[in-house]
């Protein structure tokens, strides 16, 4: 074996950045350019998949040596010595793309050239689109339930008002029963009466005939007042099952639209939270 000392090549910080270029463009998981330059011109370029075929760029080296253009984020790096945020437009390179580019200093503090990033915004306007069409979507579903939470809210009170009033109906009803047991017992009287009349008109003869004849009336009337008795009766029994039925379903139908309206203002709630998280998203990818 020879032995020998192999002195380790040295770079100068610009042919460094253009060796870890590559390795620049493989650590980050996105689609991106990287690109070297001096003070006046590229020195490499590795463009990103999506601009390549607007760039005509097949190969790192295809644009060595072009002029860098006074609007570029390169170019003002280095006249201002800062970090410089560029977004071109999708007309540029067929895709929205946006560039960072940072100055490169030597060792004595002097800028001698600058080192870009160019990330695509393409899945960022995906993103940004889905989350806009998703808060607009959050904001309607939020709205509707509201709606539903104000309509659950306004039957809550109806079916309570209702509740009242059928406590009042049955109240009613029973105030009814008292009138036609007065009226039973009219009509019980008046037959009676009429039944008196008859036997004192048939006593009186010829001369109670015309007495008779009203005493058959009012009996008449009596019969027909106790039959009507009791179809009101009948009738107002039928109210009362009814009415009895209703209160029992009525609390069931509050209990019902309580849990509606409660269940649509903790639908309201969700959204309302999911819609800050969109705002979290909206605010990261604006970052990109």
């Amino acid at each position: 074996m020879h032995s020998e000392n192999l002195e380790e090549k040295r770079y100068t910080i610009l042919e460094a950045l253009e060796k870890l270029a590559p390795s620049i463009k493989m650590v980050i998981p996105l689609d991106i350019s990287v690109t070297v330059t001096d003070t006046e011109k590229i020195l490499v370029s590795y463009s990103a998949e999506a601009a390549k075929e607007a760039t005509k760029n097949t190969s790192p080296y295809s644009l060595r040596g072009k002029p860098l253009q006074k609007a570029s984020g390169p170019y003002r790096s280095i006249k201002f010595g800062e970090l410089q945020e560029t977004i071109y437009p999708k007309e540029v390179y067929g895709v929205p793309f946006k560039s960072y580019a940072v100055p490169i200093q030597n060792e004595a503090g002097s800028i001698i050239g600058s080192l870009a990033v160019g990330v695509s915004l393409q899945y960022q306007e995906m993103l940004m689109a889905s989350v806009e069409t998703l808060a607009a979507t959050c904001e309607e579903v939020i709205a509707s339930t509201e709606e539903l939470a104000a309509s659950a809210q306004l039957l809550t009170e109806g079916i309570t008002n209702v509740n009242h009033l059928s406590a009042e109906m049955s109240e009613e009803v029973n105030k009814t029963e008292l009138l036609l047991a007065f009226i039973r017992k009219l009509a019980s009287s008046s037959n009676l009466l009429g039944l008196n009349a008859t036997i004192e008109a048939a006593r009186a003869g010829k001369e109670g005939l015309g007495f008779q004849i009203v005493a058959s009336e009012i009996r008449k009337m009596a019969e027909d007042s106790a039959k009507t008795v009791i179809e009101i009766k009948t009738i107002l029994e039928k109210v009362v099952k009814k009415v009895a039925r209703i209160s029992d379903e009525i609390p069931k139908a509050l209990l019902h639209s309580q849990q509606q309206a409660l269940a649509s203002k903790e639908i309201a709630d969700a959204i309302i939270s999911l819609n800050t998280y969109i705002t979290g998203i909206e605010d990261i990818a604006k970052k990109f």
